[in-house]
């Protein structure tokens, strides 16, 4: 008499699916988490790049100044009423988790703009366009921040909750060109090309 075997999982073999299963979400999920980095890195590109062509659509009708102040809160304001950068949203870069001790996020609108919580970007104020004597494809003029930056020409390691981490960082430069620096690249030889750094001033 033949009698009817129902097929079933052993232990073993529920093991070793489990154990399957568990190797590809390791290699799978940090692979799309890299994925998402890398876009979010491109979009914060792309804001300093809209920042770019507003700072140089300002200089023609300022003799060649770019904005100067205190902070890029004044900054961000003088750009937004002069109708040059009215997208509060690429102050923000998606990276950007945390501004000094608080959450960073988008301003909802200019009167509310505070560069300590709405900016994840640090300026280089004191460029005129006219009379620099930078090269300008080598003259930083915005970058992503760093928590711990403190002013005048002083770039303070990055750190893990900075924008895209310890060791990565975009950096628009004054001929309106972006681009993205590891390791000491993004810390230490960011401002070395600079002719005349007397005259200039990290803002933030």
């Amino acid at each position: 008499m033949n009698r009817n075997r129902t097929s079933a999982f052993t232990l073993i073999e529920l093991l070793v699916v489990i154990a399957i299963i568990g190797i590809l979400a390791g290699i799978l999920i940090p692979a799309a988490l890299r994925g998402v980095e890398m876009a979010r890195r491109s979009s914060c590109a792309n804001n300093l790049k809209g920042i770019g062509t507003a700072l140089l659509n300002y200089a023609p009708e300022h003799r060649g100044n770019l904005p100067a102040g205190d902070s890029l809160t004044d900054i961000a304001k003088e750009l937004h009423d002069g109708g040059y950068l009215t997208d509060l949203g690429l102050w923000h870069c998606s990276s950007d988790k945390k501004d000094d001790s608080g959450t960073a996020a988008i301003a909802a609108a200019i009167d509310e703009f505070d560069s300590s919580r709405h900016c994840s970007y640090l300026y280089v104020s004191g460029y005129n366009l006219l009379a620099t004597g930078e090269i300008p494809a080598q003259a930083p003029l915005a970058m992503d921040e760093s928590n711990r930056s403190d002013g005048g020409m002083n770039l303070p390691s990055l750190e893990k909750d900075d924008n895209h981490g310890d060791s990565v960082r975009n950096v628009l430069y004054l001929d309106g060109h972006v681009a993205l620096l590891k390791g000491d690249d993004a810390v230490n030889h960011v401002l070395d090309n600079l002719k005349e750094p007397g005259k200039l001033e990290c803002v933030d």
